[in-house]
């Protein structure tokens, strides 16, 4: 049985994954799915990169309405039903309060 170790930088995190099996190859592939998952959900969420349909919302929406892909509506919508239900507790809102606040 081989271990093999795959790591990359993304979200400002180290992701690392240590994987178990026989066959190498398929498992440095699989490895590399999950990571290249991870880089393609920074790139549509990531506040940081003014590129991330996240970041198009924030810029533009309180001037126009904004298109993004019906998985950010619905992640989105699910923020919204999350703060509703826990009174704002959850706040997807936070962040320019915090980078306010340090």
């Amino acid at each position: 049985m081989e271990t093999i170790t795959v790591a990359r930088q993304a979200m400002a995190t180290r992701f690392e994954m240590l994987l178990q099996g026989e066959n190498s190859v398929a498992l440095r592939a699989a490895a590399e799915q999950a990571l290249d998952e991870i880089e393609r959900l920074e790139a549509q969420l990531s506040l940081f990169r003014p590129t991330s349909e996240i970041s198009m919302v924030n810029r533009l929406a309180a001037s126009r309405p904004v298109r993004v892909s019906p998985p950010v509506f619905r992640l989105l919508r699910q923020a919204r039903q999350l703060h509703d239900e826990t009174a704002g507790a959850f706040d997807v809102t936070v962040a320019p309060l915090v980078r306010c606040w340090g």
